[in-house]
């Protein structure tokens, strides 16, 4: 499945975890957009041609553009992933919420979701400032 529980669990205990594919999670919000389609076609033909060139396969004049199409599918995708990003956090947050999962992890991105208890960022802010104040030698 694309969530799963890992372990039952609470702040106390360590909390409990899940996990989520957010490659087929971005594919599966994305695959009925007609624009995502011709980018994923657009994808294959210029991997093919970029494959050919690799196996020594003579460089046409139209094989300059190679890079430029590739950096422009991937500005397209960033773009449309960054849009259903809203939506999956939603849905990641009510399944962690309703299956009491503390943390969700994401197999190719890190982190996608933490109960706020366990934010620890204020407490190591506080630290970086205690050990920045220890090495100063003004502060000393």
């Amino acid at each position: 499945s694309a969530c799963s529980s890992l372990q039952g669990g609470s702040p106390e205990r360590g909390g409990s975890t899940g996990f989520a594919n957010l490659s087929v999670l971005i594919e599966s919000e994305l695959a009925g957009s007609g624009e995502w389609v011709n980018l994923s076609a657009r994808r294959r033909k210029a991997q093919s041609r970029a494959d050919e060139l690799s196996s020594g396969a003579a460089m046409l004049p139209a094989d300059r553009d190679l890079f430029r199409e590739f950096d422009e599918i991937a500005r397209q995708e960033g773009r449309l992933k960054k849009s259903v990003y809203p939506g999956i956090y939603s849905a990641v947050k009510n399944v962690a919420k309703r299956r009491k999962i503390d943390f969700v992890l994401s197999m190719d991105d890190g982190l996608l979701y933490a109960e706020s208890a366990y934010d620890i960022t204020g407490e190591v802010l506080q630290e970086l400032k205690t050990i920045r104040a220890r090495s100063d030698p003004l502060v000393r």
